[in-house]
């Protein structure tokens, strides 16, 4: 539910984060918010998962924003959720909530101000996650709530 009404979520994609610094999503269509879920990924050192956002289809990325707890190579496996609000929107900046923790861990709320490239409000149309060079078995779900 989301103020009172059942909020539709439609699956956006699926990221196998097994590898790489930077995965990312395009062509992002016109939904109020997202709703990501995080499941066993991990990075090869010592990093914090991070998340930037583009109003340009992924030409220009904001300033990356820490989006979880730091962690370190397998033994700090992620696991947890991010809701991005305000999305679609031209006079607002986007917000990240995300309630992630370690495998063995209780989770930790971060929440953090999105700004495109530049720095204007503008519709969000492109996200990209990085931190660190990814390992492990990864997957990141990227939903899509109307």
């Amino acid at each position: 539910y989301k103020n009172g009404v059942i909020a539709t979520r439609t699956l956006i994609a699926t990221l196998t984060a097994t590898s790489g610094t930077t995965h990312s999503v395009t062509a992002i269509p016109a939904y109020r918010e997202l709703y990501i879920e995080v499941a066993g990924v991990s990075f090869n050192a010592a990093a914090t998962m991070t998340l930037a956002v583009s109003d340009d289809n992924g030409a220009n990325y904001g300033t990356a924003r820490n989006i979880a707890p730091s962690t370190g190579s397998a033994a700090g496996v992620l696991y947890g959720t991010i809701n991005v609000t305000n999305i679609q929107t031209t006079d607002s900046l986007a917000i990240a909530t995300s309630t992630m923790g370690l495998a063995a861990g209780a989770g930790t709320v971060i929440t953090a101000v999105l700004a495109e490239a530049g720095g204007a409000p503008a519709v969000i149309n492109a996200i990209q996650f990085g931190g660190g060079t990814f390992d492990g078995v990864g997957i990141i779900r990227i939903f899509g709530l109307l």
